[in-house]
């Protein structure tokens, strides 16, 4: 993983929850040692990559939830991979869901949240995600696609309203 962090955090009731926070991997022919690499063999090596990725983020849901019990757990991220994806796979069939399809009073969704700094922003799948796990309720999911966003960054923000309830 480029990048993982996470947190247990106890809301005013006590109750706990956690959230894990990810950058997944990426591979381009600029880094050393894959500079002779073809697009192939590039796309081949960030699969893998990303399929430890999604390893380690279920690794340390388990850690956590050994920790602290069966507790609401939500992973959240610039995946690098869409919904159609082996990885995505990996972690909805270890049984977290993402907001983007659950939220139960609405989704924004159908939009790449990925684009070249400065340029419209595309219809098409999101590879910025927000799972839950153990009764998270996705209230809503949002993709922003203001103006605002085209010259903050090269992804659109995701977030979610949600109650970090248990089962």
């Amino acid at each position: 993983t480029k990048s993982l962090a996470w947190a247990v955090f106890e809301d005013k009731n006590g109750e706990t929850f956690a959230l894990i926070n990810f950058h997944g991997a990426i591979c381009f022919n600029t880094y050393k040692g894959f500079e002779n690499y073809t697009a192939a063999e590039l796309a081949k090596q960030v699969n893998e990559w990303r399929q430890g990725n999604a390893r380690q983020l279920l690794e340390v849901r388990d850690r956590i939830r050994a920790q602290y019990g069966e507790i609401p757990v939500m992973m959240n991220g610039d995946c690098n991979f869409t919904s159609t994806s082996t990885q995505y796979k990996q972690i909805t069939d270890s049984g977290m869901y993402d907001a983007e399809f659950t939220a139960r009073l609405g989704t924004v969704t159908g939009f790449k949240t990925y684009f070249d700094y400065g340029t419209p922003i595309k219809t098409g799948p999101s590879i910025d995600h927000i799972f839950g796990v153990n009764g998270i309720d996705f209230v809503e999911h949002y993709i922003v696609r203001d103006k605002l966003v085209l010259t903050a960054s090269d992804h659109c923000p995701v977030y979610v309203d949600f109650n970090p309830k248990k089962p």
